[in-house]
């Protein structure tokens, strides 16, 4: 079947995720200061526009506990930051498609949520991540999601808590089974679809990995990490299968440590 580019659009691939088991495992938590009080320089996370990041121990992992917001890649060039849909959406015929946005072009989403990225800036040649840490694969979430009890229940630890109803966070309500127990705090960043349009803010969030495969002559896919406000479990509603995401939406990104 002939898969159209469809912005809210993605299949699902019953492979990889078979491994994350519903057996609670035990957990390391430990949380990073990234030497803003001194007391964490091994964790430390600074990107080349000089932002710095949260970090968070979870098993033998070290991951960002906030989403990218770096403008550049590593040798100083800058990512196309894309504010009309109409541009976006011509990505697909233009040679480099690394681009960035922020949701609905509204600064105070760069803040709260960090930037969005195609798959292809976030895994281009020239690095995205900051010194010292990568995009993670689809292993390494699979490893973290492990260290949460598996994927049924490693979402609610991933997500930030409260709701926006309540006035106590920024999920939409329910928020199912959201702790933040991790550390990891996971914010309902949304996504802008490979259209253009921007979609999702307070109800979910995608986190690009470093995996793509090959798709149809229409679109390209690349694997996504997915958390919901009215699910606990983390990948997608599908259960243990990962999710494919069409390579120019825009989407979160969470770097790990080498």
């Amino acid at each position: 079947m002939k898969l159209r580019s469809t912005l809210t659009m993605y299949i699902i691939v019953p492979i990889l995720f078979l491994v994350m088991s519903c057996t609670k495992t035990e957990q390391s938590i430990e949380f990073g200061d990234n030497e803003l009080n001194g007391q964490n320089p091994a964790n430390s996370c600074i990107d080349i526009d000089g932002n710095i990041y949260k970090t968070v121990k979870i098993g033998n992992q070290v991951w960002m506990a906030e989403n990218l917001r770096v403008s550049r890649f590593r040798n100083g060039q800058a990512i196309s930051l894309l504010t009309s849909a109409t541009d976006w959406a011509k990505l697909s015929s233009q040679p480099d498609k690394s681009a960035l946005c922020i949701y609905n072009n509204e600064q105070s989403n760069e803040e709260q949520y960090g930037l969005l990225y195609t798959w292809y800036a976030a895994n281009d040649a020239r690095g995205i991540a900051p010194q010292g840490w990568h995009i993670p694969s689809d292993a390494e979430w699979i490893e973290m999601g492990n260290a949460l009890g598996g994927y049924l229940e490693a979402g609610g630890k991933m997500k930030s808590t409260g709701t926006l109803e309540a006035g106590t966070g920024l999920w939409l309500a329910p928020n199912t089974g959201a702790t933040n127990s991790s550390g990891f705090n996971a914010h309902p960043a949304g996504e802008r679809a490979a259209n253009g349009v921007f979609d999702g803010l307070g109800a979910r969030t995608r986190f690009w990995t470093a995996n793509s495969f090959e798709g149809d002559e229409f679109n390209s896919f690349s694997l996504d990490i997915n958390l919901f406000s009215n699910q606990k479990a983390v990948y997608n509603s599908s259960g243990d299968n990962v999710a494919a995401y069409n390579s120019l939406a825009g989407l979160s990104v969470r770097c790990v440590k080498d």
